[in-house]
């Protein structure tokens, strides 16, 4: 599923009863080897999904990365059409 997101797309995750939403910000594929984009910035609200492209390739020769920033609340209801 990953490999069909665009950026500006959104992704909602459900973790310990609490409801996130962000949005795609940026994707590129990467070599296995390269670990620094797994590097999280504290002081940044973002997630990293990866997953092994392309679909269909047993050897899954690259990474596609994928961040989205959290979409603060107020933002949530702009996004959601509620004014």
């Amino acid at each position: 599923m990953l490999p069909t997101l665009e950026k500006g797309d959104l992704v909602y995750i459900n973790y310990d009863g609490v409801s996130y939403t962000y949005k795609v910000e940026e994707m590129f594929e990467v070599m296995p080897t390269d670990l620094q984009v797994l590097d999280q910035d504290a002081s940044d609200s973002f997630i990293t999904l990866v997953t092994c492209v392309p679909p269909g390739d047993p050897r899954k020769p690259k990474r596609l990365v994928v961040r989205a920033r959290v979409v603060p609340p107020d933002e949530k209801a702009v996004t959601n059409g509620i004014n």
